[in-house]
């Protein structure tokens, strides 16, 4: 009788288990948000695995300009301030005349009518304007940034789409571009196209800002297939992608302060690659706070270099996909079956080593889907919850030993 309910309550203890681990793999995208280690955990195991791969990325295709503390004391400006987008406008005239292949700006152009309205500010804003038409002349495409509020709706900038210098002509290859920074809480995450709110509140496809960069640059050398071809599927489901990352200091990158000093020596390293203009800089004079600083160890950097990553990511197709998830609840369904029966033959010492084997299957699994197949099996940390049913049917088994032993 009590070997009996020993049995029905090991199946109940691992139906219940297996079903939470199946419901956790389903909807792991959605509840990892509730637990902020859990990313950390991801981002540390992804990097640790990326590194493994027998092709090391490199940076090709971008270099950053940095609007740094060194630009702002140049400027005259108090560092933690806005940037004068006057000195934009001659950071941007400087850099066309070094012949880069695009002009990007990691800069919020946010509309602030009164601001925008009174002088000088008016003036800086024609004369940034002006820098972009000098861009389209020498066919040199610009991409700006735009984000949403909180109910979705796009963000009026500066400029009005229509200002911009041949915007949405898509015979034109160096037409101005503009794509949305809002990233995703986990930012491993390349945002590809989402639907939102226009302006005037109308649903619109938006394009990221890493995205239109890429299509920018296809576009101008004539690189065929184009990276939203080549990702239709992503696109049209609404779907992130993933890439493995460099870290900042591995990016190329100068000092505005140079491109408003026109230090030809250092700026012919622009010619013919992404020019990504943004911030690097502190949050104030003396402090070692970043502004614009995300992520977590080992992918902390400053929002430009995630921006470059992407962008490296999607040109260099160091891309992976997710699984889909019932792919994922059937894998850990399977994986924690196996996980189980082990568990039950734990008594010796092979018997612990063949457990710790499986243990290691997603492991494998995981670094054989990421370096090689194209995807990325974050999925499986929902099978450290078979840990928890180990830990109590060893606990309820010692307990039913002794009693066993107590009766004899």
């Amino acid at each position: 009788m009590a070997s009996s309910k020993v049995k029905t309550r090991t199946i109940i203890s691992a139906t219940v288990t297996l079903a939470l681990v199946a419901v956790c793999g389903y909807f792991f995208e959605e509840f990892k948000e509730w637990f902020p280690w859990l990313t950390t955990m991801q981002i540390r195991s992804y990097s640790w695995m990326t590194g493994l791969e027998a092709r090391k990325p490199r940076p090709k295709f971008v270099i950053g300009v940095e609007i740094d503390d060194a630009t702002f004391a140049t400027l005259n400006l108090p560092i933690g301030g806005p940037t004068r987008r006057s000195a934009l406008a001659k950071v941007v005239e400087n850099l066309v005349e070094f012949h880069p292949a695009v002009i990007a700006l990691d800069i919020n152009l946010s509309s602030d009518p009164a601001a925008d309205e009174a002088q000088p500010r008016k003036s800086e804003n024609a004369n940034l304007l002006a820098s972009f038409h000098k861009a389209a002349s020498q066919t040199i495409p610009v991409v700006l940034t735009c984000s949403f509020d909180r109910d979705g709706r796009r963000l009026s900038n500066v400029f009005a789409d229509e200002t911009l210098p041949h915007f949405g002509d898509p015979g034109c290859s160096y037409r101005t571009r503009v794509g949305f920074d809002n990233s995703a809480s986990d930012l491993r995450k390349i945002p590809l196209t989402i639907d939102r709110l226009s302006p005037q509140g109308k649903s619109t496809a938006y394009d990221s800002f890493a995205l239109e960069v890429a299509q920018a640059y296809e576009d101008r050398l004539g690189i065929l297939p184009r990276t939203s071809k080549r990702l239709t599927r992503h696109i049209e489901e609404r779907n992130f992608v993933y890439a493995s990352f460099l870290a900042q200091n591995e990016i190329p990158h100068i000092s505005a302060t140079s491109v408003l000093k026109r230090d030809t020596a250092t700026m012919s390293r622009i010619s013919h690659r992404i020019v990504l203009i943004g911030g690097n800089r502190h949050a104030g004079a003396g402090s070692n706070e970043w502004l614009d600083d995300h992520g977590s160890p080992p992918l902390n950097m400053r929002g430009m270099y995630f921006h470059a990553n992407y962008i490296e990511g999607l040109l260099d197709d160091r891309i992976r996909s997710d699984v889909p998830r019932w792919t994922a609840s059937l894998v850990d369904v399977v994986l924690g079956v196996l996980m189980i029966y082990f568990s039950r033959k734990g008594e010796s010492l092979k018997a612990r080593l063949a457990l710790m084997g499986v243990f290691f299957v997603p492991v494998i699994l995981a670094y054989v889907a990421s370096a090689n197949l194209g995807y990325v099996f974050d999925f499986v940390l929902p099978l450290l919850l078979l840990f928890i049913h180990i830990i109590m049917e060893h606990y309820f088994h010692l307990r039913e030993t002794a009693r066993e032993r107590g009766m004899s």
